[in-house]
């Protein structure tokens, strides 16, 4: 049997937003991709406004030095399953096993600044810089891998039934749903936990990042996993050790903005 399955998410600095609610963080009136008031992006920002699909807005509810980068995952997934009832007594449980999960990820980011920051030279502020450095840190490649491994294999899931019906689709697609959220959650997390990092190492972009190129290529590794308690670090260790992982390389910028 076989079972389609949707959600989104919205993972940002402050409270969790709904994917829906994407396009009411945008300023239609002044939002742009690679080019803003006719200068055109650096190269590598480039790189990261096509690749992570990102939106730079300037909004009038921000202080005039703060800016937010939201991060938006939007996953689809299919998957098949098969299941047993058991009885004992007057007991009935169910075992539902999951196999083919398929995912579909898409992604975007709005980086929302104040209206200040409206001009010609933005793309060479200290403040718009830092914001693509989250930016990199949700882009990371090795979050799609650990959305892969985590929801990709699941356990068989056990669960008492309370009557004597028949199992439906809904009734089972619900219980696979509810173990794909928590470990798609546990993700985002470790991403919000590592946007946390990135602020707290750099002070939100006022200092330069300590040992940048380490820094960057140390987040979603076994050390930083353990570091935020990732629910599923016995899961993915074979992942987090395989070549093709271990060569994902991190997209930040190499020049730290805080430098300039």
């Amino acid at each position: 049997m076989s079972y389609l399955a949707r959600v989104m998410l919205a993972l940002v600095l402050l409270p969790t937003v709904c994917f829906a609610d994407a396009e009411a963080l945008i300023n239609r009136r002044l939002a742009y991709r690679e080019t803003i008031l006719g200068q055109r992006a650096p190269q590598a920002v480039e790189r990261l406004v096509k690749d992570e699909h990102t939106v730079v807005t300037f909004v009038a509810d921000l202080p005039p030095d703060h800016a937010k980068t939201h991060f938006f995952i939007d996953v689809d997934w299919k998957f098949d399953y098969k299941y047993k009832a058991l009885e004992e007594g007057d007991a009935r449980e169910l075992e539902l096993t999951v196999s083919n999960v398929r995912l579909q990820i898409a992604e975007r980011h709005v980086v929302r600044l104040p209206l200040a920051f409206h001009r010609a030279d933005v793309w060479e502020t200290q403040l718009l810089l830092h914001e693509f450095d989250h930016v990199a840190v949700s882009g990371d490649q090795r979050i799609r891998l650990l959305l892969a491994e985590v929801c990709g294999k699941l356990p068989t899931i056990a669960v008492q039934l309370v009557d004597d019906k028949k199992p439906d689709d809904a009734f089972l697609g619900k219980l696979v749903n509810k173990e794909i959220n928590r470990r798609k959650d546990a993700v985002v997390n470790l991403a919000r936990a590592n946007y946390v990092l990135l602020d707290k190492v750099s002070e939100h972009g006022k200092v330069p990042v300590p040992q940048r190129e380490r820094f960057f290529t140390q987040l979603f590794t076994r050390a930083n996993l353990r570091q935020h308690r990732f629910p599923y670090l016995e899961q993915v260790s074979k992942l987090l050790e395989s070549e093709a992982y271990r060569a994902v390389k991190p997209k930040h910028l190499k020049a730290d903005p805080a430098a300039r």
